[in-house]
């Protein structure tokens, strides 16, 4: 049987929804099987849209910022619709970073592409391995520059790499991507990963086995919170 590829990374911005539908179905000729589109809100948005097209849509909510109380504000603002997403924080500092990776309802963290050092330390790896949090590593950013400061980047993202596997954090690897020129298919997205030095087995996993946990994790918190299947989840300025 093969793997389940899912992208948790698409950030849709301002596209408009029949934009967004054929990033999904692009993504769906690349091979992914699931998605995660990454929305500052659900409004309008309706994810059963693509049932029994072949690829799944998940909602994803990414808060971030620099400060604790900052991150914690737009939290509180999502009210409880972390029960049936996919929950990141962009960590902009190393006290947010120690804080999403204590908060049990975070799934995944990520940094500035220039500020891993400063965001993640060894302590900080190490949080989140023990917490079973997950790292993204995002493949557009390397796309999108050139030359001298493409170098730069890569150089980076392989210290980065190199600290998260030597703490054994596991790690997500998705497009990041904001249009369908920033996609590439689960296996030049893994060539892309093992660039800056991440394993091809470890990249492997990251577009298959620790995003499918993921998934799963936010499965089993709809089934606890008693959200079935396939009901609208509802924001305060829907009502």
């Amino acid at each position: 049987m093969g793997k389940t590829f899912i992208d948790l990374g698409i950030y849709p911005g301002g596209m408009e929804k029949p934009e967004v539908e054929k990033v999904v179905m692009h993504a769906r000729k690349l091979g992914y099987r699931k998605v995660c589109l990454v929305l500052k809100s659900f409004k309008g948005f309706n994810f059963r849209v693509f049932e029994g097209l072949g690829i799944e849509v998940i909602p994803r909510l990414e808060v971030g910022g620099s400060t604790v109380n900052v991150v914690k504000k737009q939290v509180l603002k999502r009210g409880n619709l972390w029960r049936s997403a996919v929950f990141s924080v962009f960590a902009e500092s190393k006290r947010v970073a120690m804080w999403a990776a204590r908060n049990r309802w975070i799934d995944i963290i990520r940094v500035p592409e220039y500020s891993f050092n400063k965001v993640i330390d060894w302590s900080v790896a190490r949080l989140l391995t023990s917490n079973n949090k997950a790292f993204e590593l995002q493949t557009a950013p390397m796309l999108r520059v050139r030359g001298v400061v493409r170098s730069k980047l890569l150089k980076s993202f392989y210290v980065m790499v190199r600290r998260l596997l030597r703490a054994k954090t596991p790690v997500v690897v998705s497009s990041g991507a904001n249009s369908v020129f920033e996609m590439r298919t689960p296996q030049d997205t893994v060539a892309l990963a093992t660039l800056v030095g991440l394993p091809l087995e470890e990249g492997l996993k990251g577009v298959s086995i620790t995003p499918e946990n993921i998934v799963l994790k936010v499965f089993q918190r709809k089934m606890l919170a008693g959200i079935p299947e396939g009901v609208k989840i509802v924001q305060k300025e829907d009502v």
